[in-house]
């Protein structure tokens, strides 16, 4: 079927509740079968990220994406890819000590050993109370994102591979049912960055 149909959303009654119902239903299995879709064409790592960054922008409301990868020696997560290429400068800091004791690297492990997501809806008061949250500093500071989403990223073989950091311009930016989804999409999005070169 066409699932970028959606239909006018204009009461408030039952009718309109199911309007609203059938529109969210229509979008996430849009944003599901353009994800595999498209995951399935990419043949670099590089073009599966601009994959998932072309179809969550709409979808997740993204203004922008990273994707760390877990490097050999399975201490720290480094940055790999992100939207703003040309502004890679401006990031002194693109790798995550994993063995730091506290902060956000713990919080992502924590995320990724419940194969949970991490949100953080006022991005400001998180990196206040963390003075080593260097990677999300510079993220805030290059993008102006104030709330962000670490999806860990698992893969049935080689257990935690990485993280990918969405962020948004607003604090409480991301809709919770949408990251619900994405939380249950991430073995699928692993798969899609993993399998390519």
């Amino acid at each position: 079927g066409d699932f970028c149909v959606r239909l006018a959303d204009n009461s408030n009654d039952e009718i309109g509740q199911m309007t609203k119902a059938f529109n969210s239903l229509s979008s996430r299995v849009q944003f599901v079968l353009g994800l595999v879709g498209s995951f399935n064409a990419a043949e670099t790592k590089r073009d599966a990220f601009g994959i998932f960054e072309d179809e969550s922008k709409d979808f997740l409301g993204t203004h922008w994406q990273g994707l760390m990868l877990l490097n050999k020696e399975r201490e720290s997560l480094d940055l790999q890819r992100f939207q703003d290429v040309e502004n890679s400068k401006k990031w002194p800091v693109t790798a995550l000590n994993l063995n730091q004791k506290s902060g956000f690297s713990q919080d992502v492990k924590q995320a990724s050993d419940i194969k949970d997501i991490f949100y953080i809806d006022q991005l400001d008061n998180y990196i206040a109370r963390h003075a080593n949250a260097r990677v999300l500093r510079d993220m805030m500071r290059n993008t102006m994102c104030h709330s962000a989403v670490a999806v860990p990223l698992n893969c049935e073989i080689r257990g935690w591979v990485g993280v990918l950091i969405l962020g948004h311009k607003e604090k409480n930016g991301f809709d919770k049912q949408r990251l619900k989804l994405l939380k249950n999409l991430a073995p699928l999005i692993a798969k899609g960055f993993l399998n390519k070169v």
